[in-house]
């Protein structure tokens, strides 16, 4: 959560890996209209995040991944989980001058 803080993310964050995923998506279905799932990019990851999707389709939701997928495509090589995202923005800004 401190690596989303620190890009600047204000909204809510339920970390997906304290809890059972049927569970998470029950609570995010109730409180949130818009709910986007950022699950590391490793192979539980993935799973996680198919497994999320899935219970908040079944609750009538309409979870974006896309934004996970985005986000994968740029960091793939580089890092594998979201905590790390932070410190991934840092060295880029740093070598690119942004």
């Amino acid at each position: 959560m401190q690596a989303l803080r620190a890009l600047g993310l204000p909204g809510p964050v339920i970390m997906a890996s304290r809890r059972p995923a049927l569970e998470l998506a029950e609570e995010a279905a109730r409180s949130y209209s818009q709910i986007i799932i950022l699950t590391d990019w490793d192979r539980k990851g993935d799973e996680m995040c198919k497994t999320i999707e899935l219970h908040l389709r079944s609750l009538g939701s309409r979870p974006d991944r896309e934004i996970r997928s985005r986000l994968g495509k740029l960091v793939k090589k580089e890092i594998k989980d979201v905590e790390s995202l932070s410190r991934y923005t840092e060295k880029m800004r740093e070598q690119y001058g942004v």
